[in-house]
């Protein structure tokens, strides 16, 4: 089977084990308040959805605009699952998971963007 090229990106596989994650534990935060589980599962699917689409763009720019919005959505969602632990909806291996995952991810991206900027 042919791989695109995002597929190869290890940031990428790792946004892709995070968004597993949240879809895993959507029950957990189901019920809680402020539309959170949409805006959790929306900023999830951003975070692998713009890693995959800076992948493909030629032009530096364009690439590190994708890959800044990635790093904006993965953070995005570290503070959705720090609102829903607040609520008390997200036990303490899970929270430690998505963030260790997340912080990796936020530290690629930034690399991502630093080397796209030179």
């Amino acid at each position: 089977m042919a791989k695109f090229a995002f597929q190869r990106l290890e940031v990428y596989g790792v946004a892709k084990a995070i968004a597993q994650l949240t879809i895993d534990n959507r029950r957990r935060w189901a019920d809680l308040p402020g539309e959170l589980a949409e805006r959790l599962s929306r900023a999830a699917l951003a975070t692998v959805a713009e890693i995959a689409a800076g992948s493909a763009h030629a032009s530096r720019a364009e690439q590190r605009r994708h890959y800044q919005t990635a790093r904006a959505s993965a953070n995005e969602v570290m503070s959705c699952v720090e609102v829903a632990q607040l609520h008390g909806a997200v036990p303490a291996d899970l929270q430690e998971a998505l963030a260790t995952q997340l912080a990796r991810v936020d530290a690629m991206l930034a690399g991502m963007v630093k080397r796209r900027n030179s």
